[in-house]
């Protein structure tokens, strides 16, 4: 009875949470490489529970969908310091690069500094505008568009300069470290040395090998027996893949062809990207620099200020390649789609290609006036502004000044949701001492993270459900995180009518959320189309035993009914943020020729 979403989703309660800020670097010395290591203040115990399913109600609610982590490191800010040393906001007297220029204006886009200088007139105009209409905020430079761009429209896209595949603990999966690819039948290849990469077949692990691997191969065998964190490591491998491109120097090749090529990053670009000073001279920052030098992970000639240089601009800039279905999958390096900054009401989705999985493509999600500032989100927006803020401040080191945040809002401008609605009580009133409480809904969520098997987790999730129900308003966080962990459980135990429940909610949660084609909710869409087909079969061949009311939900003809009308508008929007050519949305397409009378 499964077909779209539900055979393309793979449902599984193992979280990689997007924020940084939360996942701990874990050392566990046990080698005797450096003894100082042990006094790391990363140091913990374990980062095993970073990955159990107890951590899925505490993951931000636009993580998820089907219960898959979206992102796995946040997209990805400049820093707080100008290049002249100064605070963001304040003026900077730099040029970008040549070939930042060159390459932007070719696809319709130029940089625009706050700088000392006066900027040319109709820059200036350019940058109020877009700061009246999105109150981007998160740099010293801005990237505006010098052309009128159409909703859904492609931006650019860009090929990484460095990537690196995250390790199987962080995705709950096996796919090949090189090709980043899951078919692979059962042939599964691990490498003998270092145990911790994976390759779907015997030319991907020898060109692996010879072009990323052979360097990299002790160091990862080293970090393996010290159980550095996984969130670390990726970050180390990423340093030193860059660093050993840099020392090739590659040219800008490809970035001055036509505007339907990927652009690929120099390293000119490359070192225009921005780290915050204290991060970079950070203990943590540092003592992993050392680790990298001390087990030759990276190149002998690099020194620990170039590493923990390279990890604050990495911790601030980088981005995670995420499958269709918003699955992180690795870890890469896009310099030109780092120079955009931030808006909790953006004007632009990244996603990622079909068929060159680590190419991110940079569209439009509304309309784009020349003079306009392209910003996207770095964060999940689906949080009051204090906590966006907070987090905004606290990962990439400045305040978000967007008109949602003015306002204390969540959501559009055109409908925002006001803070107090998203931890708001249900009516606005509180439950009544001895009555239904929320504490009563915790401990039993507490009780279903202990629970082994799935049936009892979801019996005492869907418990908690009820009571958050009763109490809480529809929009609130807790609530639409509760209903994620439910739907999670009984889309996996095939429980399709309990996951309709939470996934509609969801839907409706992301409506008020989110801008209008964002890809979780387009991706939700076609979730609830799916669960409503296969109710739909199960009506048919499991027939109520009374005849059903002309105005019957649960008939086989409304369930049809009700699967096209949401892949209908999973086609909507997954056409602007996915493209109209998109698998997914072929998917739907074909989906809905199924159900059709």
């Amino acid at each position: 009875t499964t077909r779209g979403a539900l055979s393309t989703f793979r449902y599984h309660t193992t979280a990689y949470s997007s924020d940084r800020s939360q996942s701990p670097s874990s050392f566990k010395p046990s080698h005797p490489l450096t003894t100082s290591y042990q006094t790391c203040p990363l140091s913990t115990q374990s980062d095993s529970r970073w990955f159990d399913r107890s951590k899925l109600v505490r993951i931000p609610i636009g993580s998820y969908c089907c219960g898959i982590a979206m992102h796995t490191t946040e997209s990805h800010s400049k820093s707080t310091e100008s290049h002249s040393g100064t605070k963001a906001g304040s003026v900077c007297s730099c040029t970008c690069p040549p070939s930042i220029t060159s390459v932007l204006a070719a696809r319709g886009c130029h940089v625009q500094h706050t700088g000392r200088g006066a900027p040319h007139p109709s820059q200036e105009a350019s940058r109020d505008k877009a700061a009246r209409m999105m109150g981007c905020s998160g740099g010293d430079r801005r990237v505006l568009t010098t052309r009128d761009v159409a909703l859904g429209e492609v931006i650019w896209a860009e090929d990484p300069f460095s990537f690196v595949a995250l390790f199987p603990e962080m995705t709950g999966s096996e796919r090949c470290s090189a090709c980043l690819d899951s078919n692979t039948d059962g042939r599964i290849r691990r490498c003998g040395g270092c145990k911790m990469v994976l390759y779907c077949s015997k030319q991907c692990q020898t060109n692996d090998w010879r072009n990323q691997h052979k360097a990299e191969c002790r160091g990862l065998a080293a970090a393996n027996k010290l159980n550095i964190a996984p969130t670390a490591l990726v970050d180390l491998v990423l340093v030193a893949r860059t660093l050993r491109r840099r020392l090739v120097r590659p040219q800008h090749a490809r970035g001055e062809l036509s505007q339907s090529d990927a652009i690929v990053a120099d390293v000119d670009t490359l070192d225009a990207m921005k780290g915050h000073t204290e991060a970079a001279q950070s203990a943590d920052n540092r003592l992993l620099a050392q680790f990298a030098l001390d087990c030759s992970l990276v190149p002998s000639s690099t020194s620990i200020d170039e590493i923990a240089q390279l990890l604050s601009v990495f911790g601030a800039n980088n981005f995670g390649i995420a499958l269709m279905t918003l699955q992180p999958i690795a870890s890469g390096v896009f310099p030109y789609t780092a120079l955009l900054n931030h808006s909790c009401t953006p004007n632009c989705v990244l996603m990622y290609d079909d068929k060159v999985p680590t190419r991110v493509v940079v569209r439009a999600c509304r309309a784009i006036s020349t003079g306009e500032e392209l910003c996207h989100a770095y964060m999940d927006v689906a949080a009051t502004s204090v906590d966006r803020r907070t987090h905004l401040d606290k990962t990439y080191h400045f305040r978000c000044t967007c008109p949602l945040c003015e306002m204390g809002c969540a959501g559009t401008l055109e409908s925002p949701v006001r803070d107090s609605i998203l931890s708001a009580y249900r009516d606005g009133v509180a439950p009544t001492p001895g009555g239904v409480s929320l504490q009563t809904a915790d401990t039993i969520k507490q009780a279903a993270q202990e629970a082994i098997e799935i049936e009892p987790e979801l019996t005492l999730v869907m418990g908690a459900l009820d009571i958050e129900t009763a109490v809480l308003h529809p929009l609130n966080t807790t609530l639409t995180a509760t209903m994620q962990w439910g739907f999670t459980l009984a889309a996996a135990s095939q429980k399709y009518a309990v996951a309709l429940r939470c996934s509609s909610h969801i839907l409706s949660s992301y409506r008020e959320y989110y801008h209008p084609f964002h890809p979780s909710t387009g991706l939700q869409c076609y979730i609830v189309g799916d669960l409503h087909a296969a109710l739909a079969d199960i009506a048919l061949t499991c027939p109520a035993p009374a005849p059903a009311a002309p105005d019957d939900s649960t008939t086989a003809e409304a369930h049809r009914a009700s699967a096209i009308k949401a892949w209908t508008e999973a086609i909507a929007i997954l056409s602007v943020s996915h493209g109209s050519s998109h698998p997914l949305v072929r998917q739907c397409e074909a989906c809905i020729e199924t159900v059709r009378p």
